[in-house]
């Protein structure tokens, strides 16, 4: 992985991907540790799960369902109030597979 990423990135940006990593795990554990943790929702349906504006910003298309998510919707606990709206891509139309996203 390491001689991939010489490869592709300089040193520079390996230090700040690095950081980068580091600061979101350190995030991640601080949100898992509280008592009750933060809750990530991402369990939006792919095709089915209405968009539901109070909870997702779109990312570059709009509509009434949800296509795929790009970022989770924050809570402060599992049905708790809301941190930090999710960002999801919209479409209009439902989609025939019915996995999640």
């Amino acid at each position: 992985m390491e001689e991939l990423s010489k490869d592709v990135l300089n040193s520079d940006q390996l230090t700040a991907c690095q950081e980068y990593i580091e600061t979101c795990v350190q995030c991640c554990w601080l949100m898992a540790i509280q008592e009750p943790p933060v809750h990530m929702e991402w369990g939006f349906k792919k095709g089915i799960s209405d968009f539901n504006k109070d909870v997702l910003k779109s990312y570059t298309k709009t509509g009434n369902t949800v296509a795929y998510m790009v970022w989770p919707a924050l809570f402060l606990h599992r049905d708790g109030p809301l941190l930090c709206k999710g960002i999801a891509q919209g479409v209009d139309h439902m989609v025939s597979n019915e996995s999640e996203v």
